[in-house]
């Protein structure tokens, strides 16, 4: 986590709440990787979830990546020209996640650190 903090600005964008994400990782002691966290309170649409981002950071969606689990965010993060990421140990299954067109499927965690460097370089 630290190689991925020291090299990108790290934002949770999600459809749960702030409180219950940011106790999590505070838990486990990575509170401190994230910059921000967007939940349900800060607005129900992800779309606009990674305008704000965008806007905020200065950055160019190509320049952005979000990995998740689901279809759906990532058919929202193609609807803003974002990179995405599907992970396969989530809610959805590899099949269901090309589907959708990720610029990288995960199989697994170790995957991760290689797929995002694949995606943004």
């Amino acid at each position: 986590m630290n190689e991925l903090a020291n090299e990108y600005t790290l934002v949770i964008i999600s459809s749960s709440s702030e409180e219950s994400i940011s106790s999590f990782l505070s838990k486990y002691n990575l509170r401190h990787h994230f910059s921000e966290i967007l939940g349900r309170e800060t607005h129900r649409n992800k779309v606009d979830k990674f305008h704000m981002i965008l806007d905020k950071y200065r950055i160019n969606p190509h320049e952005t990546l979000i990995i998740t689990d689901t279809a759906g965010d990532i058919k929202e993060a193609n609807d803003v020209g974002v990179r995405s990421i599907g992970v396969i140990w989530g809610v959805h299954d590899e099949d269901k996640l090309a589907q959708v067109n990720p610029h990288f499927v995960a199989k697994e965690p170790s995957e991760l650190i290689s797929g995002i460097k694949a995606v943004l370089n």
